[in-house]
């Protein structure tokens, strides 16, 4: 359940392991629905009004988060996904129900994952980098004050340690490690990673609160659309991405399909590690995780800002010819069009408004959005109102 991402498949299989004979009906409905969403799209069952979209609660606002990488993907989609969750825990807990003493706390063991810890002095470092090789995504989450700022600059160190190149949007304090290039826009850190991989260097760039400011810009820009193909961009230059936010909706759905290693930070000290390519791994759970040695705030919000058009800049790579060196074409790209998409800016209160009003979002959601208090949020929309 810490996964970004679950097949439909894998969704069907884990309904059916933990249903009891009084839970057959609620397997049939998700299998149904599992299966209709596989085979037809949420956007087809919405647009047709069917009782399958209407009973999973799938409606027009729905679609605003639908896109190609998703559409077919039932785990990939809020609404079911979180529906799943519920179900899934509700499920186990009947069946742990008619287990006897013994046997119900081996399985609860068993599904905390605590077998399969592991102390972090006896994990091997390159395990935690492996997955980067050329042009690979990883997850990066966990709710706010786990130490996903601190265990993202950490990764940073282990992949110096094997000659990448990092750029990120985390303001790294002096002395500032020489390998380490700070982007806080857009078109720095495409110089950055261009300039390092015309050197010969592999690129880790450290993309932190991504939702946070994604959040932030829908008001003026689609959100899903921009996002994945910033994602296509990066992984075209050859350049390595952990991706790093506090909620799964943060998380760009042709990322969450496809990272190649996913890390939940569930305390200061823990993390659930699952690593697909490279060094495979997982899922574990790694305990007594070290402090990064990197200076920064951690009070302070990481910042970016998008100073060219993602759609142009995306469709621009798609033109060039066989042959062109594609990281010297896209710097000077990036020095002709770098200021002429510039977002415009949006006060706490203007995001937490829209995410109510247009977005239905909860104060709750909004609160964790934003990193501000839920009082605070509430007055900002009432008074906005």
């Amino acid at each position: 359940m810490h996964k970004s991402y679950l097949s439909s498949d894998e969704m069907a299989d884990l309904l059916t392991m933990l249903t009891i004979p009084e839970t057959k009906s609620v397997l049939r409905q998700w299998l149904t629905l599992i299966d209709n969403i596989r085979q037809h799209g949420v956007r087809v069952l919405v647009e047709t009004d069917s009782q399958i979209a209407r009973d999973a609660d799938l409606t027009k606002e729905s679609l605003a988060f639908i896109d190609e990488h998703n559409d077919k993907e039932p785990y990939l989609i809020r609404e079911i996904s979180d529906s799943f969750k519920a179900v899934v825990r509700e499920l186990f807990a009947m069946k742990i129900g008619l287990l006897d003493p013994l046997t119900q706390v081996g399985a609860i063991a068993f599904f905390g994952d605590q077998e399969t810890a592991e102390d972090w002095k006896a994990s091997n470092p390159e395990v935690f980098i492996s997955w980067a090789k050329r042009g690979n995504d990883a997850v990066l989450k966990g709710k706010k004050k786990r130490g996903k700022t601190n265990f993202l600059l950490l990764l940073g160190e282990l992949a110096i340690q094997y000659d990448f190149d990092i750029v990120g949007n985390v303001l790294v304090l002096p002395p500032v490690p020489d390998r380490y290039t700070y982007a806080s826009t857009l078109s720095k850190m495409l110089i950055a990673i261009c300039k390092s991989v015309l050197r010969g260097k592999r690129v880790l760039l450290l993309f932190d609160e991504a939702g946070l400011y994604w959040n932030k810009i829908e008001t003026v820009r689609p959100k899903n659309i921009d996002l994945n193909k910033l994602c296509l961009v990066f992984g075209k230059l050859y350049c390595n991405m952990v991706y790093c936010t506090h909620y799964d909706e943060g998380v760009p759905t042709l990322i969450a399909k496809n990272a190649d290693a996913e890390f939940e930070k569930t305390a200061i000290k823990n993390v659930y590690v699952h690593i697909k390519d490279g060094i495979k791994v997982g899922p574990k759970l790694i305990t007594s995780v070290p402090a990064t040695t990197w200076n920064y705030d951690p009070d302070q919000l990481a910042y970016f800002s998008l100073d060219i058009d993602v759609n142009g800049l995306f469709e621009w790579m798609s033109t060039i010819p066989e042959g062109t060196n594609q990281w010297e074409a896209l710097m000077a790209y990036v020095e002709k069009h770098r200021g002429e998409s510039a977002e415009l800016a949006l006060t706490d209160e203007q995001v937490a408004t829209f995410l109510k009003v247009k977005k239905k979002k909860s104060y709750g959601f909004i609160a964790s959005a934003l990193d501000r208090p839920r009082s605070t949020v509430q007055g900002m929309v009432e008074r906005a109102e």
